[in-house]
């Protein structure tokens, strides 16, 4: 599996990404137009990133809320979502278990 699949996994795989993902540019393109919150619900969900360091690193809680509602993060929040998922993915990789990856 390639980095880009990986970190693609991490946010949700095909429950937010419908349409496969086949190149690093088609993901970079996902980032600009801003990912579904969901991506950030699953990493904080599977306990890989706590809801504080989620709005210390990549959105403030007030700010969280209202994406909520959009149900979409900003690009910036997007690209912040996904070097934080990268992050993990490369721990995960060197540690042998995403558990152990946490932030």
């Amino acid at each position: 599996m390639n980095e880009t699949q990986s970190v693609l996994k991490l946010l949700g795989g095909k429950e937010i990404f419908p349409q496969p993902i086949k190149s690093d540019i088609q993901f970079f393109e996902e980032i600009n137009q801003g990912l579904p919150v969901f991506a950030l619900d699953k990493l904080i969900e599977n306990h890989l990133i706590s809801q504080s360091e989620a709005n210390r690193l990549i959105v403030p809680l007030r700010t969280y809320a209202r994406r909520k509602k959009q149900q979409r993060l900003s690009p910036d929040e997007s690209d912040r979502l996904t070097r934080v998922a990268r992050i993990i993915s490369y721990a995960a990789e060197v540690i042998g278990d995403h558990s152990k990856a946490q932030i």
